[in-house]
């Protein structure tokens, strides 16, 4: 089960979607608010951040994926996508003392408008944009840091799935279950879906779910989170019949 809470650790930026000023939060410190001033380089794509709150307790992939879907001009909340385009299943059960469940890369594991649901793997947010959108198209890429996945993709104007963790928490050893294919699988608990939206000298900007704004998450942290979800992201784009 998740658990959704907001920490210092992240702050918001909402102010960045239109003068990418930055400002010390109300209560933090200079020394405690690591985000530069209009530092050189910066980026912010103008994608409005969502809240996955409180129809998907659960449902940040979902919630992600709206956000871009939306961007892109597709009409589509992310309790509809939740509800019509998310490949789901809930069929956990026990048998000879082992539990199987099903796999995080094919299916959304439990029902994100539950708060008892795990979450889902990038090919699964990748498949149900490819088979329910005409007017935009999804590729699963892995393997790459978020600098090189950055460089390539968010500072050239398309927004990024990515999947890390909760405020940037460590993630930990969850529950193990037995997939249908007869392997060992253990969640990782405290997993959680963004979408990279841009960044500073210092920090990624990200549109987090939990608490639907656009955060700043300090780049070295954000780097080992991501790695601990597998470096796995979401490139979602238009189809050459949409553009």
């Amino acid at each position: 089960m998740r658990q959704r809470f907001i920490t210092a650790a992240a702050f918001s930026v909402a102010a960045l979607l239109t003068a990418l000023l930055f400002f010390d939060p109300p209560g933090v410190t200079p020394a405690e608010s690591a985000a530069p001033k209009t530092p050189a380089g910066s980026v912010c794509i103008a994608v409005k951040p969502l809240s996955q709150y409180p129809a998907l307790p659960t449902g940040c992939e979902a919630t992600a994926a709206a956000m871009v879907l939306n961007y892109y001009g597709v009409t589509l909340s992310p309790a509809e996508f939740a509800a019509h385009w998310l490949p789901q299943s809930t069929k956990f059960y026990q048998k000879g003392g082992t539990l199987y469940g099903p796999n995080p890369n094919e299916f959304f594991c439990g029902n994100p408008f539950n708060k008892a649901a795990y979450g889902c793997y990038a090919p699964v947010i990748a498949k149900a944009i490819n088979l329910n959108s005409t007017a935009c198209k999804a590729q699963v890429l892995y393997g790459q840091t978020l600098k090189q996945l950055s460089a390539l993709y968010t500072q050239n104007g398309y927004p990024l799935l990515i999947w890390a963790t909760m405020q940037m928490r460590p993630s930990a050893t969850g529950k193990t279950w037995r997939l249908p294919n007869g392997q060992s699988f253990t969640w990782r608990s405290c997993e959680h879906c963004l979408v990279l939206v841009g960044q500073t000298a210092t920090h990624y900007l990200l549109n987090d779910p939990q608490t639907g704004q656009t955060e700043a998450y300090e780049k070295a942290l954000c780097e080992q989170r991501f790695a601990e979800l597998y470096s796995q992201a979401v490139l979602i784009t238009k189809t050459r019949a949409a553009q």
